[in-house]
């Protein structure tokens, strides 16, 4: 999960970078009636990034995993290795 995490959130930083780039372009101030075009954009893509930076550091510097559901303790569903056509049977089902 970490590097699913890790790799998402730089991905979106770099998304987040294009928006403001683009909104920067359209103009980020106030203008005589109002918001100029990207001013919405460029604030929206800032708190990304500052969260997609928040969520990075998270990952990168705790070291400690704990496991959030196990399988077992789900019970959702019991998993029978039945050769090559393997199949999931839910709890309770009489199948």
């Amino acid at each position: 999960m970490r590097a699913a995490d890790l790799i998402t959130a730089s991905i979106l930083i770099l998304l987040g970078g294009l928006v403001i780039v683009d909104a920067m372009r359209l103009g980020v101030g106030w203008g005589m009636d109002g918001p100029k075009s990207g001013f919405f954009p460029f604030w929206l893509a800032l708190i990304m990034i500052v969260c997609c930076a928040i969520i990075m550091a998270q990952q990168a510097f705790i070291t400690t995993r704990h496991i959030f559901a196990e399988r077992e303790k789900l019970g959702l569903a019991k998993f029978y290795n039945q050769g090559p056509n393997s199949k999931a049977k839910l709890l309770g089902s009489s199948r």
